[in-house]
């Protein structure tokens, strides 16, 4: 015979078997497998990972981007613009800014989250600084010098492998970061100029964008092997390329989001009814 206990047990065990894996939210916004770009002229547009065809979505405020960066886990894109001292929360579906921070301290020539850390680059006429960046006030702090003597133009973090990539703008150095020193390493000549960005795409691939005054492929956007530097040009964006963002994490999940467990609508309704059916029982079994 089923005791109370027993059934209540059935009951939270029928509603754990349908429960169903999730995620917290990543994004509000409906990107798919693009990312976002921005060219030096200050537009915004999204780019078809498969053949590099860009979609204009709208202008982005100031005077040009020399980055943007997608806060995945909260929601929002910035812009360090490249003609000023400027950082700017943007809206992503046309551009326009919803508020701005001066850091007083130069642009920002790379922009990278890791988890909640906005990471950046900051090149100071002699060398570049990695640092960290106060997204509401526009501040940030040196980690170290980079030893690099020229700009770093993008950032990309690897979750999986917990490093940082860069490469230099000028001559396509590709770049490794001590995150205690922020000292950097050369791990290969891409044999690129120009580029003004990287980014891990939700695929795992790097890619990279050359702006419109690359002396080979110009405004393309590339693949970038992490290990040798050798590239594959997808096709020309049309676009200026000065900025690169993903909106989907590289392999779906952000870096310091963990998988919750909740109910799915069945679940819930399984659940429910097998918690009533031993309440009744509860009440059937009473004196």
């Amino acid at each position: 015979m089923l005791t109370t206990a027993r059934l209540l047990f059935l009951a939270v065990v029928g509603g754990m078997l349908v429960v169903t894996s999730a995620h917290a939210q990543l994004t509000n916004l409906e990107c798919g497998d693009q990312l976002y770009g921005a060219s030096d002229v200050g537009e915004l547009f999204t780019l078809d990972l498969n053949d590099a065809s860009a979609v204009m979505v709208g202008m982005l405020p100031g005077t040009g981007a020399a980055e943007i960066e997608y806060d995945i886990l909260g929601d929002t894109l910035y812009l360090g613009v490249g003609g000023g001292e400027r950082l700017f929360e943007v809206n992503p579906a046309n551009g326009a800014a919803l508020g701005v921070s001066d850091h007083l301290t130069g642009h920002l020539d790379g922009l990278e989250y890791i988890g909640s850390t906005l990471y950046g680059t900051f090149y100071n006429g002699a060398t570049t600084q990695l640092v960290v960046v106060d997204s509401e006030s526009g501040t940030f702090f040196s980690i170290g010098n980079t030893r690099i003597r020229e700009p770093v133009s993008g950032l990309a973090f690897d979750p999986h492998r917990g490093i940082l990539y860069g490469i230099t703008g000028e001559t396509g150095l590709l770049l490794t970061f001590d995150f205690d020193n922020g000292v950097a390493t050369v791990i290969a000549d891409t044999g690129l100029a120009e580029v003004g960005s990287i980014e891990f795409g939700p695929d795992g691939r790097l890619y990279g964008g050359l702006t419109a005054s690359a002396p080979q492929h110009a405004t393309a956007l590339v693949v970038i092997d992490r290990t040798t530097g050798d590239f594959t040009s997808i096709g020309a964006t049309g676009f200026s390329i000065a900025g690169l963002t993903a909106c989907r994490a590289y392999g779906g999940i952000a870096e310091g989001v963990v998988e919750v467990p909740v109910l799915s609508p069945a679940g819930i309704a399984a659940l429910a009814v097998l918690l009533l059916i031993a309440g009744f029982w509860v009440l059937a079994r009473r004196p």
